[in-house]
This record gives C-alpha cells, sequence and structure tokens, in this order.
C-alpha cells in the first residue's frame, strides 16, 4: 500500500524533531569487517550500533539513564 504525501510529510517533521544521526568515519577493512560480523549475526549494522548505544545509555547513573531513555521501536 502506498503512503500518502501527507503521512511522508508528517513523518520527515517527527523524525525532524525527534531524531537524529550518530556517526563515525572508520578505516573502509574495519567497516567492511563489521559489516560482515553484522551479517553473521542476521541484523544489520544500524540495529547492531543502536543496540550498543542503547547498552551504554543503560550503564549511566540512573537519573540521567532515565533522561536519556530512547523510546521503544
Amino acid at each position: 500500500m502506498a503512503v500518502s504525501p501527507q503521512k511522508v510529510k508528517a513523518n520527515r517533521a517527527w523524525d525532524k524533531k525527534n531524531m537524529c544521526t550518530l556517526a563515525c568515519r572508520v578505516r573502509i577493512k574495519d567497516a567492511d569487517a563489521f559489516r560482515a560480523w553484522a551479517k553473521s549475526k542476521g541484523i544489520s549494522v544500524n540495529s547492531a550500533l543502536l543496540e550498543y548505544v542503547r547498552d551504554k545509555i543503560k550503564e549511566l547513573p540512573t537519573e540521567t539513564a532515565d533522561e536519556q531513555e530512547p523510546n521503544a521501536e
């Protein structure tokens, strides 16, 4: 089913307000190795990185973790 233009616009507005992209530069060989690892686990690179970030947030002191807790998908 096609998504209406209004829904696309609403999604973009929500993303702009609530989401950001974290990024880092790595050597090509490291990126290739990480992609291969993620593929071997049956997960995407994005999912692997997101899980890592959320695990680190859980390690923060309780009051900070509560403030930073990401929304469930």
